[in-house]
């Protein structure tokens, strides 16, 4: 699954469906002889515009030769080449019918592992679906290929990336790093985008050196893959090496600008990037155990954008490490209403109850995060974090005294010891 354009994508697809259901353009029978010359010509025409480069033009031309005579075979054959150059499976696909193949369907499994990460679900309790169903597909696939008659060993490479891929998206850590595994062991090389699910699947597994390391391998292909050198802060953040997390969000936070010009006319718009960069860089100092300048850094943010989710969200993650809990809170629930459906923010807010000792109230949010994303790991860790709370707990300590010198007060040797009893909580 290589990266491709969106834009491109919608634009190809939309062609090709255009003219692969357009009427045919001459009121004769698809069998007329002057029909099939015209058809001919056309296609002629866009192998030629194919041989300069000029796809667009090609499709155009093979849709409407496909379109004066629909049951020709090497017609339809041309769009849906086209259409999988233009990264528009589906609409190769559609051109194809029934004789689509396995290399088609796995470019569509493909696509859906894109689709997948970048489009919101509209079932908020299922915000995975599209993915869960890509990996079904690309396992699917990786079963058929691999008990064809003729293996095609570069259509199993592509699934297995592609797998890689998905399964890193979905969270399935230990998954993707089997097929990596797989991967390396067929003799794959792994092109930076696979290395840098690789990466992802590394530090979600609490591998923070390796994947630091994958990170950096990532870099050297693609100094300026953005995706690349957040996961490297993060990476360093985990291996508590906050000389290189500081210079890693710093360097973030020094690039653009809050707005930037969109579009033919130049106009204005905020700059998601360069906000995510400076809370980036407040959050490497709350890691850091520095609040007080994480607080100087965010603080005023929030003031001029208060209807920003994320800077709410991090201010308050910010006041309750401050040790202002109630502060913290208010703030996450601020974040909470402006971003309803937003997994990071509903965690954060479980974590803020369980601090204000709401544990009826945390334990009843988690485990509704836990139906939505089983395997998050910030959410593994309050879940194995709030039954302590629940326990009895006995603490009984000891310790022997000895004293030298003499005197009628002296108290001599023996025993010190101390118990402790620590009931659950009571009405919270």
């Amino acid at each position: 699954m290589t990266p491709g354009s969106g834009g491109a994508c919608s634009l190809a697809l939309a062609l090709g469906l255009a003219f692969v259901t357009a009427t045919p353009c001459l009121a004769q029978p698809e069998g007329s002889e002057r029909v099939r010359q015209h058809a001919r010509m056309l296609f002629e025409q866009g192998r030629s515009s194919l041989r300069a480069g000029d796809r667009f033009a090609a499709l155009r031309d093979f849709a409407k030769a496909s379109s004066l005579v629909p049951g020709d075979p090497d017609y339809r054959r041309a769009v849906a080449d086209v259409l999988v150059e233009l990264n528009a499976p589906q609409g190769a696909a559609q051109a194809l019918g029934a004789d689509t193949d396995i290399g088609i369907r796995s470019r569509q499994a493909a696509a859906e592992v894109r689709w997948g990460s970048q489009v919101p679900s509209l079932d908020p309790t299922q915000p995975y679906a599209a993915t869960d169903a890509a990996i079904a597909r690309l396992q699917s696939l990786l079963a058929e290929a691999s008990q064809a008659a003729a293996i095609d060993e570069g259509l199993l490479l592509r699934l297995r990336r592609d797998l890689v891929v998905a399964l890193r998206d979905r969270g399935r850590w230990d998954d993707a790093l089997a097929v990596v595994s797989q991967l390396r062991a067929s003799g794959d090389s792994l092109p930076p985008y696979v290395r840098l699910a690789e990466a992802d699947a590394l530090l979600g597994a609490r591998r923070p050196h390796e994947a630091r390391q994958a990170y950096q391998g990532v870099l050297a292909v693609i100094p300026n893959s953005r995706q690349a050198r957040v996961g490297l802060f993060y990476s360093q953040v985990e291996i508590e090496d906050f000389g290189a997390a500081f210079a890693s969000a710093d360097s973030l936070a020094g690039e653009g600008t809050a707005w930037r010009a969109v579009g033919p006319d130049s106009t204005l718009r905020p700059n998601e990037d360069w906000l995510e960069s400076q809370i980036l860089a407040a959050q490497a100092r709350r890691y850091a155990d520095m609040p007080a300048e994480a607080w100087r850094r965010i603080d005023p943010l929030a003031d001029a954008a208060p209807g920003s989710p994320y800077l709410r969200l991090e201010r308050g993650e910010i006041a309750a490490a401050r040790g202002w809990p109630r502060l913290g809170h208010e703030e996450i629930l601020i974040a909470k209403s402006l971003a309803p459906e937003d997994f990071s923010i509903d965690l954060a807010l479980a974590e803020s109850q369980f601090r204000r000792r709401d544990w009826t109230g945390s334990e009843q949010r988690a485990e509704n995060l836990a139906k939505i994303d089983p395997v998050n790991s910030g959410l593994h860790q309050l879940l194995d974090d709030q039954p302590t709370q629940r326990m009895a707990e006995l603490r009984v300590e000891l310790a022997p005294r000895t004293a030298e010198g003499g005197g009628e007060v002296a108290p001599g040797g023996g025993l010190e010891g101390a118990v402790r009893l620590y009931t659950p909580p009571i009405r919270e």
